[in-house]
Protein backbone atom coordinates (compact mmCIF):
# COMPACT_ATOMS: atom_id res chain seq x y z
CA UNK A 1 0.00 0.00 0.00
CA UNK A 2 2.89 2.35 0.54
CA UNK A 3 4.31 1.86 -2.90
CA UNK A 4 7.39 0.02 -1.89
CA UNK A 5 8.32 -2.67 -4.37
CA UNK A 6 7.83 -6.12 -2.93
CA UNK A 7 10.85 -7.61 -4.66
CA UNK A 8 14.54 -7.20 -3.97
CA UNK A 9 16.07 -4.34 -5.83
CA UNK A 10 19.25 -4.67 -7.76
CA UNK A 11 21.39 -2.47 -5.57
CA UNK A 12 25.13 -2.84 -5.97
CA UNK A 13 26.88 -3.77 -2.73
CA UNK A 14 28.60 -0.89 -1.02
CA UNK A 15 32.31 -1.43 -0.67
CA UNK A 16 34.40 0.59 1.74
CA UNK A 17 38.02 1.16 1.02
CA UNK A 18 40.50 1.54 3.87
CA UNK A 19 42.47 4.73 3.67
CA UNK A 20 45.49 4.60 6.00
CA UNK A 21 45.97 7.67 8.16
CA UNK A 22 48.73 10.00 7.05
CA UNK A 23 52.13 9.29 8.61
CA UNK A 24 53.05 11.41 11.60
CA UNK A 25 55.15 14.44 10.85
CA UNK A 26 58.85 13.71 10.95
CA UNK A 27 60.72 14.59 14.12
CA UNK A 28 62.64 17.81 13.87
CA UNK A 29 66.32 17.26 13.18
CA UNK A 30 68.45 16.87 16.26
CA UNK A 31 70.20 20.06 17.27
CA UNK A 32 73.94 19.96 17.56
CA UNK A 33 75.16 19.58 21.11
CA UNK A 34 77.13 22.79 21.51
CA UNK A 35 76.82 26.17 23.20
CA UNK A 36 74.40 27.36 20.49
CA UNK A 37 71.86 24.77 21.60
CA UNK A 38 69.88 26.60 24.28
CA UNK A 39 68.34 23.43 25.72
CA UNK A 40 71.76 21.80 26.08
CA UNK A 41 73.21 24.90 27.77
CA UNK A 42 70.31 25.19 30.24
CA UNK A 43 70.53 21.49 31.08
CA UNK A 44 74.33 21.73 31.39
CA UNK A 45 73.95 24.68 33.76
CA UNK A 46 71.43 22.80 35.88
CA UNK A 47 73.69 19.74 35.97
CA UNK A 48 76.65 21.96 36.90
CA UNK A 49 74.75 23.44 39.85
CA UNK A 50 73.62 19.99 40.98
CA UNK A 51 77.21 18.78 40.66
CA UNK A 52 78.46 21.76 42.70
CA UNK A 53 75.95 20.99 45.47
CA UNK A 54 76.87 17.31 45.35
CA UNK A 55 80.54 18.28 45.68
CA UNK A 56 79.72 19.84 49.04
CA UNK A 57 78.07 16.60 50.20
CA UNK A 58 80.49 14.04 48.77
CA UNK A 59 84.12 14.91 49.57
CA UNK A 60 85.55 12.61 46.86
CA UNK A 61 86.77 15.02 44.14
CA UNK A 62 85.82 13.30 40.86
CA UNK A 63 82.49 11.72 41.83
CA UNK A 64 80.26 14.79 41.68
CA UNK A 65 81.42 16.05 38.25
CA UNK A 66 81.08 12.54 36.81
CA UNK A 67 77.53 12.33 38.13
CA UNK A 68 76.92 15.82 36.73
CA UNK A 69 77.96 14.75 33.21
CA UNK A 70 75.78 11.64 33.40
CA UNK A 71 72.86 13.67 34.76
CA UNK A 72 73.17 16.18 31.90
CA UNK A 73 72.83 13.43 29.28
CA UNK A 74 69.92 11.87 31.15
CA UNK A 75 68.08 15.21 31.37
CA UNK A 76 68.78 16.10 27.73
CA UNK A 77 67.49 12.73 26.54
CA UNK A 78 64.41 13.03 28.70
CA UNK A 79 63.69 16.65 27.79
CA UNK A 80 64.17 16.43 24.02
CA UNK A 81 63.46 12.77 23.30
CA UNK A 82 66.48 12.80 21.00
CA UNK A 83 68.94 9.94 21.21
CA UNK A 84 72.36 10.90 22.52
CA UNK A 85 75.37 9.01 21.22
CA UNK A 86 78.55 8.53 23.18
CA UNK A 87 80.08 11.46 21.28
CA UNK A 88 76.97 13.53 22.09
CA UNK A 89 77.40 12.51 25.73
CA UNK A 90 81.00 13.69 25.59
CA UNK A 91 79.78 17.04 24.26
CA UNK A 92 77.11 17.35 26.96
CA UNK A 93 79.75 16.48 29.55
CA UNK A 94 82.04 19.14 28.08
CA UNK A 95 79.30 21.78 28.25
CA UNK A 96 78.56 20.80 31.84
CA UNK A 97 82.27 20.79 32.70
CA UNK A 98 82.89 24.26 31.28
CA UNK A 99 79.90 25.68 33.16
CA UNK A 100 80.93 23.89 36.37
CA UNK A 101 84.47 25.25 36.02
CA UNK A 102 83.10 28.77 35.64
CA UNK A 103 81.04 28.32 38.82
CA UNK A 104 84.03 26.91 40.72
CA UNK A 105 86.27 29.74 39.44
CA UNK A 106 83.80 32.38 40.59
CA UNK A 107 83.64 30.77 44.03
CA UNK A 108 87.46 30.62 44.26
CA UNK A 109 87.84 34.24 43.18
CA UNK A 110 85.20 35.36 45.67
CA UNK A 111 86.97 33.44 48.41
CA UNK A 112 90.29 35.03 47.42
CA UNK A 113 88.67 38.48 47.57
CA UNK A 114 87.26 37.76 51.03
CA UNK A 115 90.65 36.53 52.21
CA UNK A 116 92.44 39.55 50.74
CA UNK A 117 90.01 41.99 52.35
CA UNK A 118 89.68 40.23 55.69
CA UNK A 119 90.35 42.69 58.55
CA UNK A 120 93.74 41.90 59.99
CA UNK A 121 94.87 39.94 56.94
CA UNK A 122 95.44 36.25 56.40
CA UNK A 123 96.96 35.70 59.84
CA UNK A 124 93.80 37.00 61.54
CA UNK A 125 91.66 34.74 59.35
CA UNK A 126 93.88 31.75 60.14
CA UNK A 127 93.60 32.55 63.85
CA UNK A 128 89.80 32.74 63.52
CA UNK A 129 89.77 29.39 61.73
CA UNK A 130 91.81 27.80 64.51
CA UNK A 131 89.05 28.76 66.95
CA UNK A 132 86.37 27.16 64.77
CA UNK A 133 86.42 23.37 64.38
CA UNK A 134 86.81 22.61 60.66
CA UNK A 135 87.56 19.24 59.05
CA UNK A 136 91.21 19.06 57.92
CA UNK A 137 91.79 22.35 59.73
CA UNK A 138 95.59 22.31 59.64
CA UNK A 139 95.69 21.54 55.91
CA UNK A 140 93.18 24.30 55.11
CA UNK A 141 95.09 26.89 57.15
CA UNK A 142 98.37 25.83 55.53
CA UNK A 143 96.89 26.14 52.01
CA UNK A 144 95.37 29.51 52.90
CA UNK A 145 98.74 30.79 54.04
CA UNK A 146 100.46 29.45 50.91
CA UNK A 147 97.88 31.14 48.66
CA UNK A 148 98.42 34.44 50.44
CA UNK A 149 102.20 34.17 50.09
CA UNK A 150 102.17 33.06 46.44
CA UNK A 151 99.08 33.94 44.35
CA UNK A 152 100.41 31.87 41.43
CA UNK A 153 99.30 28.82 43.41
CA UNK A 154 95.70 29.92 42.79
CA UNK A 155 96.37 29.71 39.04
CA UNK A 156 97.80 26.23 39.44
CA UNK A 157 94.80 25.22 41.53
CA UNK A 158 92.45 26.57 38.84
CA UNK A 159 94.27 24.59 36.13
CA UNK A 160 94.13 21.44 38.24
CA UNK A 161 90.43 21.91 38.90
CA UNK A 162 89.82 22.55 35.18
CA UNK A 163 91.47 19.26 34.25
CA UNK A 164 89.72 17.31 36.98
CA UNK A 165 86.30 18.79 36.21
CA UNK A 166 86.66 18.41 32.43
CA UNK A 167 87.82 14.82 32.48
CA UNK A 168 85.21 13.83 35.07
CA UNK A 169 82.21 15.47 33.37
CA UNK A 170 83.28 14.18 29.95
CA UNK A 171 83.58 10.67 31.39
CA UNK A 172 80.14 10.95 32.99
CA UNK A 173 78.66 12.28 29.75
CA UNK A 174 80.15 9.44 27.68
CA UNK A 175 78.85 6.94 30.21
CA UNK A 176 75.43 8.57 30.04
CA UNK A 177 75.46 8.43 26.24
CA UNK A 178 76.30 4.74 26.40
CA UNK A 179 73.73 3.80 29.06
CA UNK A 180 70.74 6.12 28.64
CA UNK A 181 71.41 7.94 25.38
CA UNK A 182 69.76 5.43 23.06
CA UNK A 183 66.69 4.93 25.27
Amino acid sequence: MCGKPQREEDIPPVTTTFVPPPPPPPMPPALALNFRNGVAVRIGLLAAFVSMLLTMLVPIPAVAPTVGGFFAVYLYRRRTGQPVSVLGGVRMGWITGILLFVIVSVVIVLMAMVIANYPGGVNALAEQMRKTPVPNQKEVIEQLTQFAQDPSKIVVMLLDSFLLISVSTITGGALGGKLVGKG
